[in-house]
């Protein structure tokens, strides 16, 4: 082994590498959380933000998402919700902490199974700075990376120790650090392979005859080969164990996938069409180290792969590896850094295809590390003789380095919030259905329904199949008032082949023709809906708002039961539920779904203004709480700006309870002038009555329900 770099040294860049990581990632501080599946890690997901209990530890080994089943990723979730709540911040920085982990090891791992410390330091900085690792460090929801690449790293680092002298113990820290890494992320199930790679450069276990290079000192930055080691059969035989664990977890996650849907079905990609893509996804993979232009949330599949870009693709794959194990006998590097990046995407190449994308730069996350040892031990092989060999590879590695550094802090600011990420998207990729739909969705929940029918529109010329764009177009449809043309996109979604389609598209209908006044066809639709999908909590929840539409109260009560029996979280049915009990004067179970729908959604702002009336002005002494009341309707107060009449009625008719009387006529009187200024004239003469007794000094209670 080469001599070590001074202790000084080491620590300088022990220094150095985490602050140049932090400097490149420093725009995570005003980045927010994405619609992108951090809804259902963090943002919507009841049992992450309850934190460490027993029950959601429980859940954590039971549950999964899309392709993964991954424990420690839900628990590091959770641990983040206890600490931080939802503050994006913490979330951001503890995955920006792995990164830096990662980085940090993996500098020590090169450097002491080498001892070249600047080569080590590149490909460390590299990996930590390159704009690839964005997606990964950025993405609330992508824990599961940096998580298991904390463990690939501590895997690794535990495998060279063991190497060192074999035995048991130290198997055994292997064994663990790789399990762990499964349960994190099951991508680590190539981790065997990339340990018989390190077997053979930079650990050098092979016998020397499989090298052909007995006794020979080489130029890859490693020692000498040193004496017959274990034979080729005894490695192997070494690594079964850890191959027992990798199959099984391959076989956990063939079952989830298998139960969550998440493989797509053959008519979707054939697999000649998804063993193109895996040709040519090796050479985009190589073309976005090299120049990482154009980095996206999600990339479209394409139609159909050119078959000269396909062969093309398979001749310089096929080129390289040849002319890399053609240099291997004198610089093991070369190979050992090719395979690692060939092996590692295996899983992830879309030969079993997961998801509807045919590339991700998050998939490059621990694959890159193979191609950038290849850089930095091939460079400074290839200058070995040159006499300005160290200034130029100073000033270049530094070019290098800081032009990453730079695109990555770029990158980072279009993962600040959800549309600005799909926006991103689509500036950088062509015929883009899926994000043209996620954009449309964004842009529909802010009430911007022009530009989300645009959007609807683009992702139906694109895709005419694609039964999520033209149900949503629908729904903007439906709330422009444009009620024939929703109906017409509903409609065609009648004949979708997926049930849940046609169950959606039923419902909507049932809405539609419920906005027209035709109750009898809305009730058609609605039947036919619960036809196909009978315990749908959704669809449950609109049929009771349709039987409280037509006056069958305790019908609807009955439907939104049934709702939270198969849903206990739904935040909606807690809230109406609460609501429509209080109106029948049935204050004493209205009030445990009001609180409960708060509780779930700090944010509900209906929930918090209905419980925050009721406590004040409930006719029922027993339930008068109007200091409870107090910070509810102050909250829904300010999530709307001070500019909602009924949330500053609500706060008027409080300071009233409280004996408040100056400050609830002042807050009338904005809320009535409110309420006038947007057309709300009952309303407006609703609050001006309750003014005139509180300027009396008397508050307002709600009359039993005979007598409104």
């Amino acid at each position: 082994m080469k001599r070590s770099s001074p202790h000084s040294l080491v620590v300088l860049l022990f220094l150095v590498l985490p602050f140049t990581g932090l400097l490149a990632f420093e725009p995570l501080r005003h980045n927010g959380f994405v619609a992108y599946d951090d809804n259902v890690y963090v943002t919507e997901n009841q049992q992450v933000q309850a934190g460490f209990t027993r029950a959601s530890v429980a859940w954590a080994f039971r549950a999964s998402h899309g392709a993964n089943w991954h424990p420690l990723t839900w628990l590091s979730h959770m641990l983040d919700c206890q600490l931080f709540g939802l503050d994006p911040r913490g979330h951001h920085l503890t995955s920006l902490l792995l990164h830096l982990a990662n980085t940090l090891l993996l500098f020590t791992l090169l450097h002491r199974a080498t001892g070249a410390v600047w080569r080590s330091a590149f490909v460390a900085a590299a990996f930590a700075l390159h704009p690839l690792r964005v997606e990964s460090v950025a993405w609330v929801a992508e824990r599961k990376d940096v998580l298991s690449g904390l463990f690939w790293m501590t895997t690794l680092i535990a495998y060279a120790y063991y190497t060192r002298r074999p035995n048991l113990p130290r198997f055994l820290l292997v064994f663990v650090s790789l399990g762990l890494g499964l349960m994190a992320k099951p991508m680590l199930v190539t981790l065997p392979f990339v340990l018989l790679l390190l077997d053979y450069w930079p650990l050098r276990r092979f016998p020397a005859r499989l090298a052909r290079d007995q006794g020979a000192r080489t130029n890859d930055g490693g020692p000498p080969v040193a004496p017959p080691g274990p034979t080729a059969w005894r490695l192997l035989a070494e690594k079964l164990p850890l191959l027992v664990l990798a199959a099984a977890s391959s076989i956990i996650t063939f079952l989830v996938q298998q139960r969550g849907g998440a493989v797509m079905p053959e008519e979707y990609q054939p697999f000649n069409v998804r063993l193109a893509n895996a040709t040519i996804a090796y050479v985009r993979y190589l073309a976005k180290l090299i120049y990482p232009r154009g980095l996206a949330a999600l990339y479209p599949y394409p139609r159909a792969w050119p078959p000269w870009q396909v062969l093309a693709s398979l001749l310089l794959l096929l080129a390289l590896t040849v002319v890399l194990l053609y240099l291997a006998p004198r610089r093991r590097y070369l190979p050992v850094g090719w395979l690692w990046f060939l092996g590692t995407l295996v899983p992830v190449l879309g030969l079993v295809q997961v998801g509807y994308q045919p590339i991700a730069d998050r998939y490059t996350y621990l694959p890159s590390i193979g191609l950038l040892i290849i850089v930095a031990w091939g460079l400074a092989d290839l200058l070995a003789r040159w006499r300005y060999r160290q200034i130029v590879l100073a000033l270049s590695g530094t070019a290098v380095l800081a032009l990453l550094l730079i695109a990555t802090r770029v990158q980072v600011t279009y993962w600040q919030d959800t549309l600005t990420l799909y926006e991103h998207a689509l500036a950088v990729t062509r015929d883009n259905y899926i994000m043209q739909t996620n954009c449309g969705y964004v842009l529909l929940t802010k009430g911007r329904f022009a530009e989300a029918a645009q959007h609807f529109a683009e992702a139906l010329r694109i895709n005419p199949q694609h039964s999520l764009a033209r149900g949503n177009l629908g729904v903007v449809r439906l709330k422009q008032g444009r009620l024939p043309e929703a109906i017409a996109c509903f409609t065609l979604l009648l004949e979708d082949p997926d049930s849940a389609v046609r169950s959606r598209a039923h419902t909507n209908l049932a809405w539609a023709y419920t906005r027209l006044g035709q109750d009898d066809l809305a009730r058609q639709h609605y039947a036919q809906a619960l036809r196909l999908d009978p315990n749908n909590p959704s669809l449950l929840y609109h049929v009771g708002s349709l039987l409280k539409k037509r006056g069958q109260i305790d019908q609807a009560i009955d439907q939104w039961h049934r709702v939270l029996r198969l849903a206990p979280d739904h935040p909606g049915a807690r809230h109406i539920l609460g609501v429509t009990l209080a109106q029948k004067g049935d204050y004493d179970q209205a009030l445990p779904h009001l609180r409960a729908a708060c509780a779930a959604d700090p944010n509900a702002l209906d929930a918090l203004d209905s419980l925050a009336w009721i406590l004040a002005v409930a006719p029922d002494q027993n339930l008068h709480r109007p200091a409870e009341a107090l910070p509810l309707a102050q909250r829904a107060c300010e999530l709307t700006g001070y500019r909602k009449p009924e949330t500053l009625d609500t706060l008027a008719a409080v300071y009233a309870a409280l004996g408040q009387f100056p400050a609830a006529v002042e807050t009338a009187q904005k809320a009535r002038q409110l309420a006038q200024d947007a057309g709300q004239e009952q309303l407006a003469r609703d609050i001006q009555n309750r003014g005139e007794l509180y300027r009396s000094g008397q508050p307002y209670y709600e009359p039993p329900p005979a007598q409104r």
